[in-house]
């Protein structure tokens, strides 16, 4: 899986590392006949470079896709580089405060934190509760203790 996910180069389909679409309806009937709802996290702003539409999008200025892609030309100053994205955490990171912040520092840390990407050129992206310093938890549920497996047994 490239990109933790966000490299989409099909919408219609599972990744391989998750099972088939067979896998998918048999998790979804089995959540239904206990009484529980299916989130899915889709990401329709993300496409892989491999998508048909981003390549028939980047092949032409006047083709079919052109204009599903913002394309911007490098400013003369910033030869190649684009717009930067900063982030310190997301779904597949622990939380930077867990993992660099001792627990009697957590609020200073998270305001540095929250400092530090403001002010740093480009978009900063925050993990929910991150600018209120919540630290990485642990499921205590009996759920997250019993053995994963798919719906399908395996």
């Amino acid at each position: 899986m490239a990109d933790f996910g966000y490299d989409v180069s099909d919408y219609c389909d599972v990744d391989p590392v998750f099972g088939t679409l067979t896998d998918f309806d048999a998790l979804v009937a089995r959540a239904h006949a206990l009484g529980l709802k299916v989130l899915l996290d889709q990401v329709w702003a993300h496409t892989s470079d491999q998508h048909p539409w981003f390549k028939d999008s980047r092949s032409s200025r006047t083709g079919a896709h052109a204009d599903w892609y913002v394309w911007r030309d490098a400013k003369a100053d910033e030869p190649g580089i684009g717009w930067p994205s900063w982030a310190f955490e997301n779904h597949d990171a622990p939380r930077a405060i867990s993992r660099w912040c001792a627990p009697e520092h957590a609020a200073a840390f998270a305001r540095m934190k929250m400092l530090l990407l403001g002010t740093l050129r480009g978009n900063s992206i925050l993990y929910y509760g991150e600018e209120l310093g919540l630290r990485r938890s642990t499921c205590r549920s009996s759920c997250c203790r019993t053995r994963r497996r798919s719906p399908t047994g395996r």
